[in-house]
């Protein structure tokens, strides 16, 4: 297993947030896949996150357990910091602990939100995608031996590396959003149901469900081109690719009624 970068102290990330070249915000409503990132020389979060080597030419499982083990090394980086501020500022963070309250509120609001018909159709799309993947050894193999085959034979119009790039690009990026869409969504109603975000008629002021509901538009619209790449190189799989596209489709017009000005949401240093 790779090495993980050492884990920076937060004296050595306050002393990095003190750049000024760093986009404050921009790590807020992204997708977090920072290798296809062209902003990540902006980003702070990048920037403190331990590292792997050798995770880019690894397996989507590889990658995905990757940035689980970053993750885990982030949230390590915010607990430390959260118990400098607290000690500076006094506060006694086991008193804070032992009212529950805030934590089974959110606990409730979250399963409220599962009940939207919205992320129950992210919940479908989830299912799909996973019963489709789980089933795809088979047609993977034949689909193996046919871009062999063709340059082998050097079959006129065929272009084997061309094609077997652009279906290894279509499964990372339905495996990436696959999850991803249904977490934005519920983000971004939960967002909206707990009456944080700010209304100014005069001076509107940006609403964090939009800039959540925004990323998961993204995650749908490049799953549908991916979707659409699989169906080209897999016409036999033809109805069960045409579903999980119906329930995409469906997915994007329920999103863009529920949170219409998305769209709009500006994401600093991405848009």
């Amino acid at each position: 297993m790779p090495k993980l970068s050492p884990v920076m102290t937060p004296d050595e990330f306050l002393s990095l947030a003190d750049n000024p070249d760093f986009i404050e915000g921009i790590y807020n409503y992204c997708d977090r896949w920072c290798e296809r990132c062209p902003m990540t020389h902006r980003c702070l979060v990048f920037a403190s996150t331990p590292t792997e080597e050798n995770v880019e030419s690894g397996s989507v499982e590889e990658k995905q357990q990757a940035m689980m083990r970053q993750v885990e090394a982030s949230f390590q980086l915010t607990i430390e910091l959260i118990n400098k501020f607290a000690a500076e500022q006094g506060i006694d963070l086991n008193e804070i602990a032992k009212d529950e309250t805030p934590v089974l509120e959110r606990k409730k609001l979250r399963k409220e939100m599962e009940k939207f018909p919205l992320t129950r159709l992210a919940k479908e799309y989830i299912d799909n995608t996973q019963h489709w993947m789980n089933n795809l050894d088979e047609i993977a193999l034949a689909k193996d031996l046919e871009l062999q085959q063709a340059h082998v034979l050097q079959l006129p119009g065929r272009d084997p590396n061309r094609e077997l790039e652009e279906l290894k690009n279509a499964m990372d990026v339905v495996h990436w959003y696959c999850f991803q869409i249904n977490v934005k969504l519920t983000r971004a109603l939960m967002s909206r149901s707990s009456h944080v975000e700010f209304e100014d008629e005069d001076e509107p002021f940006p609403k964090s469900s939009d800039g959540s509901a925004k990323v998961a538009l993204i995650g749908i619209e490049r799953s549908i081109g991916a979707w659409g790449v699989l169906l080209q190189h897999f016409p036999e799989q033809e109805g069960s690719i045409l579903r999980v596209l119906s329930i995409l489709s469906r997915l994007l017009r329920m999103t863009e009624a529920e949170f219409p000005d998305a769209r709009g949401f500006h994401r600093p240093g991405l848009d």
